[in-house]
């Protein structure tokens, strides 16, 4: 994580501009961990714009990493790169894309979201639509925050 200075000589962490930077490396292993640093930040912009594009790239781990990381996804941008995910020919990187459904604010882009799992009920493989299963679960009864 790289540090900076703050105005009165503390120290201020700025993890999030560092990673961003890793996200254009070469090493496919440095944009897999900059994709997973990311998940914890989604919830900003430049965050969540940096991981649609890494849900796009050409190493499957990278791609899966880039929906298994995100922690609370919110945004129907980012549901619907998770969407286009379900056309990659990997299974785990298929079951990601749906696992992420399952977690953020999808509840409130239906349409995306009923449109991805639809897709993943169809799929060949039995352990996609056994997450487009439990992501129609989670998406048409959302969980309530405790009080």
């Amino acid at each position: 994580m790289a540090i900076g200075l703050r105005p009165g000589g503390d120290i201020a962490p700025r993890g999030g501009e560092a990673i961003l930077a890793f996200t254009k490396d070469p090493n496919w292993l440095a944009r897999l961990f900059a994709a997973r640093g990311l998940g914890r930040r989604a919830g900003t912009d430049a965050a969540r714009a940096a991981l649609i594009e890494l849900s796009r790239d050409s190493e499957a781990r990278v791609a899966c990493e880039s929906a298994c990381g995100a922690r609370e996804p919110r945004g129907g941008e980012i549901f619907a790169a998770y969407a286009e995910l379900l056309g990659r020919k990997e299974t785990f990187v298929r079951c990601a894309a749906l696992r992420a459904f399952t977690r953020g604010d999808a509840s409130q882009y239906l349409d995306v979201a009923l449109g991805a799992i639809d897709r993943g009920d169809a799929d060949p493989d039995p352990w996609v639509r056994g997450d487009a299963l439990v992501a129609r679960a989670a998406v048409r009864a959302p969980t309530r925050p405790r009080a």
